[in-house]
């Protein structure tokens, strides 16, 4: 680590120095002329913008080409008031007038310029994507489902459906053909909050929305007619260091949230009187101990939990108890989700780079063994969500990319001994240290044994297990893949190619960190 800071300030200072040489050539080029003067040079100094609504201040460089506005501004103004010359009475006006005129020039040029600069540090730089492996059928079932393939075969089912719908009625894949292409291009402000918003979460139906924040607040929107109106908010209980994350129930009457303690809390969304319960997972390690990702079964009937014990939990809803706790992996759990409907597949990926594949039928905690593992990241994993066919799955990672997986190819024991060993050489904490050097350049390689089909990368994964997920079915046919962002952005991936596609930015956010 002091290695990798002694060259990053050499390297800082090297810049510097550039800098400086860079405009005292152009000063000396302009015949010694003032700063104000060499519009071409690239040299300047610093600026803050204040942020009235946060209180942040962003730094922000200042180039020559400011500069000059604020010296033609000034010029302008004092060319002015020497051209009056006169003992007039209006000549006081008359400069005042042009002292604010000069100032609102100044001004104007200041804003111009500060969101040309935020907006570049927040453009999108993504490598150059790697193409997808051919030995899939990922491909073909994308593009089927978004309704870009001509059947080539008589199918007697979709000619009786078809013959059935009128020409104003189209098929499922008609509508995704086209509402894929709408991408969010524009945002609004829904609520406001003190302290650090940590989750949100649709209900599977999208009318319900919950946010959860550090204040130990969790608040409950209707969402439906594209509306965003509170109607609920509830105090959370052993909240610790904060909510960590949150889920609805199918039938959205219930959600569920965890914190830094060995419960599972859970409340009624509608009706008067509160209805607020714990679930007790009764971990070994009691002390320090939470829950980073909790989850709903598809029948309602259990409860899904990833402990930073390296455990799984199983809660039976109707027994009110644990049934089931898995030895799944050997640092933090940090990402745990169901395969498919069926609740039989689950995905668990943690700190240690690798993501499982538990079958329930087979599972049991004498022998936790998966029916398969996935290797191919360089650090933690730290959300995974799956397409919901039992087949392919996507995982976030701390080595800065997402990878797409498909369960029916496994990774060899070579991969997994190759990931097991890149994650321990990591020495960074991605919680409050920039990537080091070294270790930016070797993310982009890939590992010896990496069984994924496709790699995304174009967004910074710190401070926090930031989310990623598929796009919905019913509208883009899951066509894209989206993530939050460090930067204060979401990137939003083609599936297929791994271009970026769209980024959504706010430059009030700009440079916070976006989570869920």
């Amino acid at each position: 680590r002091e290695r990798d800071y002694m060259e990053d300030r050499d390297a800082s200072q090297r810049d510097g120095q550039d800098r400086e040489g860079g405009a005292s050539s152009s000063e000396a080029a302009s015949g010694g002329a003032s700063p104000h003067d060499a519009a071409g040079s690239r040299a300047g100094g610093f600026m803050y913008t204040h942020n009235e609504s946060t209180g942040h201040y962003t730094l922000v460089p200042i180039e020559f080409t400011y500069l000059s506005e604020l010296a033609r501004a000034l010029g302008g103004s004092q060319a002015a008031n020497q051209s009056e010359g006169s003992a007039d009475e209006d000549s006081t006006d008359e400069e005042a007038r042009l002292t604010l005129s000069a100032i609102g020039r100044i001004l104007a040029a200041r804003n111009s310029y500060a969101r040309s600069r935020v907006t570049n540090c927040c453009s999108v730089q993504a490598p150059e994507p790697t193409p997808m492996k051919a030995d899939n059928d990922f491909h073909f079932r994308v593009r089927y489902d978004t309704g870009q393939l001509e059947e080539t075969s008589v199918n007697v089912c979709r000619k009786i459906e078809a013959s059935a719908l009128s020409p104003d009625c189209p098929s499922l894949g008609q509508k995704i053909s086209t509402t894929r292409r709408i991408l969010p291009r524009h945002h609004c402000l829904a609520d406001v909050f003190s302290t650090k918003v940590f989750c949100g979460t649709y209900s599977k139906s999208g009318n319900l929305f919950l946010s959860a924040c550090q204040n130990q607040s969790l608040t409950l929107y209707n969402t439906e007619g594209g509306g965003f109106k509170r109607f609920r908010t509830v105090r959370a209980r052993n909240i610790g260091w904060s909510i960590l994350d949150t889920d609805f129930s199918p039938d959205q009457q219930w959600f569920i949230y965890s914190t830094w303690s060995p419960f599972i809390q859970i409340c009624n969304v509608y009706g008067e009187e509160e209805k607020h319960y714990q679930l007790d997972l009764r971990p070994e390690m009691e002390d320090r101990f939470c829950v980073f990702k909790t989850a709903f079964s598809s029948d309602n009937k259990e409860i899904l939990a990833a402990g930073n014990d390296g455990m799984l939990y199983f809660y039976n809803r109707e027994l009110c108890d644990r049934v089931l706790v898995v030895d799944a992996h050997e640092d933090d759990v940090n990402a745990a989700a169901f395969g498919d409907a069926s609740n039989n597949l689950v995905y668990s990926g943690g700190d240690d780079g690798l993501c499982k594949v538990w079958d329930r039928r087979v599972l049991s905690e004498e022998h936790p063994a998966p029916v398969g593992t996935l290797a191919g990241h360089k650090d933690g994993i730290v959300f995974i969500d799956s397409k919901g066919d039992g087949r392919y799955l996507i995982s976030n990672s701390k080595d800065q990319s997402i990878k797409l997986w498909d369960i029916r190819k496994f990774s060899s024991e070579e991969g997994v001994k190759a990931t097991i060993d890149k994650v321990r050489a990591q020495t960074w904490d991605y919680r409050w240290e920039d990537i080091p050097r070294r270790a930016r350049k070797a993310m982009t390689e890939d590992l010896p044994g990496d069984s994924s089909i496709m790699t995304y990368r174009g967004h910074l994964v710190k401070h926090s297990l930031l989310r990623c997920r598929f796009s919905p079915f019913a509208t883009t046919g899951q066509c894209y893949v989206y993530t939050a962002c460090a930067r204060g952005r979401v990137i939003i991936y083609d599936v297929l190619t791994g271009q970026v596609v769209a980024s959504l930015t706010d430059l009030n956010s700009y440079p916070f960190c976006f989570r869920d």
